[in-house]
């Protein structure tokens, strides 16, 4: 199920696990201008994140904060939470930051 965060400017961002891919499951964000554009499938901005402890999966995604300056996503701070599998059999929670829509760092 994908996570959905309203900003104060109706614009969302959309997070979930891309899943059934030959490069595993991994996070995919994806950002629409309002409700409108969502509806109709239009995305304005989309940003796949690169697992970061997990050599087959990650997803679960869930926002903790978004700050989103003058409506410009390529100048924001997203805080997340998600789940990885551990050696591929231990699910784990995790945390991650990605900045100005290109800096993704997980702890």
């Amino acid at each position: 199920m994908p996570a959905i965060w309203v900003n104060p400017d109706d614009s969302l961002l959309m997070a979930y696990e891309v899943t059934g891919t030959p490069k595993g499951d991994y996070l995919r964000l994806r950002y629409y201008e309002s409700v409108l554009h969502l509806k109709n499938g239009q995305v304005k901005d989309e940003h796949d994140i690169d697992r970061s402890f997990s050599i087959s999966c990650e997803g679960t995604p869930s926002f903790e904060s978004v700050t989103i300056v003058n409506g410009n996503i390529r100048d924001s701070e997203i805080s997340m939470r998600f789940h990885f599998y551990e050696d591929m059999v231990k699910d784990q929670l995790a945390w991650g930051t990605l900045s100005n829509w290109s800096d993704w760092k997980a702890e």
